[in-house]
């Protein structure tokens, strides 16, 4: 019994291999071929909304089981299931005496080329479904040949070729020279551009804008009312520095939209279009009108809310110092973003660098009273807040006067001096504002050799690649 079946099996595969002629069924329907005398007029049209075969013969013609891409034909066909071939003749004779046409067909001498190589496009399907060339035989490159040979030897190619000339030597070297912008034009292309993006995406100004109107609002609800007393010296000294310390802070919202202009800046690096200076100074007056808005309407609703001294200069110069204070975040923001390129480890460093200048800022403990190693030198200095609430104090208490008792008054400088370390100099608040705009370019100056001459990788995608080859 079990050699009755493994026969039955053998002769069943032996019948699909010669029915088959040894070969898969492709996925997709198979094109036909023909012997058919063809013509150009009757097959070809370059339209390709228009069908490529015509005329009132054109009838079905395809293997068996399968219904081809290719234009159908009037031909009855004699192969196998799986045949690509497709006849023409009446009787599988005729047939097999067709299969020796295409050796003979180049040496009809009555037929033109264009005639020629239609015959062979017909007959021979270069392609697989796959689109692969690997099985082209040698009379399918003999048509290749001839189809690249016929096309150079023609007059369309020789036009094209002129015309190629002609517009590659017109005006060739002044297109050379305009197609290279100039650092004026690259900078205020870029400029211009980031001011378009910085106006239409409201997470990178408006929001900002947004939430330092209601921390503004808060801190000068807390501390309205507050007079002009002595008395209310150490409070508004507290005001102050809540104001700077937690504007500056609240600034790191910034951050997702800074890490997007590196990578754009990346991007067009990579591609010669943009430099590291190009970039810097382009997102620097880019961004010096929003921060400004964000700094005139942040100073007007605290100045007047906490009650600060009626004048008008005094009130500019705040407007200027909380400006300038601004400037330098973002100039610190810029250069933490460059160093890490990641949004939680710019955050988490920008965060303790924050807490840190606050601290050392001098209000929780008189710069004087500080420990000299660390927190005095080099915290004291480098903290931008020391500058900047040193700046606005000075402006706001140098020449002022409070009554002590009914006969005895102390200058503003004395007043303020048990709470918070100031100079008697008039000029000293325009010293701090020079500094924190000396500060503002220092960090810009950081971020340009960083990209410059700095780092092809993020900090945190090398300690993750460490982290990976220590755990393995």
């Amino acid at each position: 019994m079990f050699n009755t079946k493994f026969h039955v099996v053998i002769i069943t595969l032996n019948l699909v291999l010669v029915y088959a002629g040894g070969r898969l069924i492709p996925p997709g329907s198979v094109p036909s071929t023909s012997m058919k005398s063809l013509s150009v007029d009757d097959t070809i049209n370059l339209n390709p909304k228009n069908q490529i075969f015509r005329g009132a013969e054109v009838k079905s013609c395809k293997p068996k089981g399968f219904r081809p891409r290719s234009a159908p034909s009037r031909f009855v066909n004699y192969q196998p299931l799986v045949s690509v071939k497709c006849s023409s003749s009446k009787n599988p004779e005729e047939f097999e005496l067709e299969l020796s046409l295409p050796s003979s067909l180049s040496n009809n001498a009555s037929l033109s080329s264009q005639e020629e190589i239609l015959r062979w496009i017909y007959f021979f399907q270069i392609q697989d479904d796959n689109g692969d060339f690997s099985a082209v035989n040698m009379d399918t490159a003999v048509a290749i040949r001839t189809l690249e040979a016929t096309y150079k030897s023609s007059a369309d190619a020789a036009s094209v070729e002129t015309m190629i000339f002609k517009l590659t030597e017109r005006e060739g070297s002044q297109l050379k020279s305009k197609g290279k912008a100039g650092a004026a034009t690259r900078v205020a292309v870029l400029t211009w551009k980031s001011l378009l993006v910085m106006s239409r995406e409201w997470k990178y100004y408006w929001l900002r804008l947004i939430l330092y109107l209601i921390l503004t609002l808060f801190i000068g609800t807390l501390y309205s009312g507050l007079g002009h007393s002595l008395s209310s010296v150490a409070t508004r000294v507290a005001a102050v520095f809540v104001f700077v310390s937690f504007a500056s802070l609240l600034g790191i919202a910034g951050i997702p939209s800074l890490l997007k202009e590196i990578k754009i800046y990346r991007s067009e690096a990579s591609n010669q279009h943009s430099g590291a200076f190009v970039f810097i100074l382009g997102q620097f007056l880019g961004s010096i009108p929003f921060l400004f808005l964000i700094s005139i309407s942040s100073s007007l609703v605290f100045y007047f809310m906490v009650g600060l001294r009626d004048d008008f200069g005094l009130l500019m110069y705040f407007v200027l110092n909380f400006f300038m204070c601004l400037l330098v975040n973002e100039g610190l923001m810029l250069s933490i973003a460059c160093v890490w390129r990641d949004v939680y480890w710019s955050t988490l460093t920008l965060i303790s660098v924050h807490v840190i200048m606050m601290l050392a800022a001098g209000h929780f403990r008189i710069r004087n009273a500080l420990p000299k190693p660390l927190w005095t030198y080099p915290f004291a200095y480098i903290s931008f807040h020391t500058y900047s609430i040193q700046g606005l104090l000075e402006n706001e208490y140098i020449g002022e006067v409070f009554a002590v008792g009914e006969v005895r008054s102390i200058s503003g400088y004395e007043a303020i001096g048990g709470y918070y370390q100031i100079a008697a100099d008039a000029n000293s608040k325009w010293r701090n504002m020079l500094v924190l705009l000396a500060m503002a370019f220092g960090y810009r100056l950081i971020v340009y050799v960083l990209l410059r001459f700095g780092l092809n990788k993020n900090v945190s995608g090398r300690l993750l690649l460490c982290h990976r080859k220590n755990n393995s």
